[in-house]
């Protein structure tokens, strides 16, 4: 009964869906995320998922991204997917559909988490103005919360320590630190 129960509404779903799960590129958690959508919007985000090669796990992420959005600016999963910026990325001939991916993602997060997002950018700008070389990085907190960075230094000598420890010492003198201060 239990496996009944799971499966029956699955029945509700597009054939290509259906087709989809049997050949096991779409999961059944995914599908039946997509029942709670409408028929056009299951059936651009199956289009989207089969034309970008999307795994399992991303399929899902894209879903509730999609669908957070929605809720929060009143908008339709299919006018999110139909903004400039969206087919811009999907047309773009030159990106790879790993890269499109990825750039669908980001795009999606800005509008999901636009303070996150703003934040996370700002850090990377900040993290480029240091010029910290290949053997020092620099960590924020776990999604920006708390105030505790990490920075690990990789060094094979005490001569190349020295260096390193030099270079952090200009980065102190030169107040870079401060503007990661005023992020949090």
């Amino acid at each position: 009964p239990q496996i009944i129960e799971r499966y029956l509404p699955l029945i509700q779903l597009e054939d290509c869906i259906k087709i989809s799960i049997i050949e096991e590129t779409m999961s059944v958690e995914t599908a039946l995320d997509l029942l709670n959508l409408p028929e056009e919007a299951r059936i651009a985000l199956f289009n989207l998922f089969q034309q970008l090669k999307f795994g399992k796990n991303r399929q899902r992420e894209f879903i509730h991204l999609l669908n957070d959005i929605s809720k929060l600016t009143d908008m339709s999963i299919i006018n999110i997917l139909q903004k400039k910026e969206v087919q811009d990325i999907l047309n773009n001939q030159q990106l790879t559909p790993p890269v499109k991916i990825n750039r669908l993602k980001n795009f999606l997060k800005k509008l999901r988490y636009p303070e996150y997002t703003r934040i996370e950018q700002e850090f990377a700008n900040i993290k480029k103005e240091l010029k910290l070389p290949p053997n020092i990085s620099l960590h924020p907190p776990a999604f920006f919360e708390g105030n505790k960075y990490t920075m690990e230094l990789k060094f094979t000598s005490q001569r190349e320590f020295k260096q390193l420890v030099g270079l952090l010492n200009d980065i102190i003198k030169k107040n870079k630190i401060k503007k990661i201060e005023s992020l949090l």
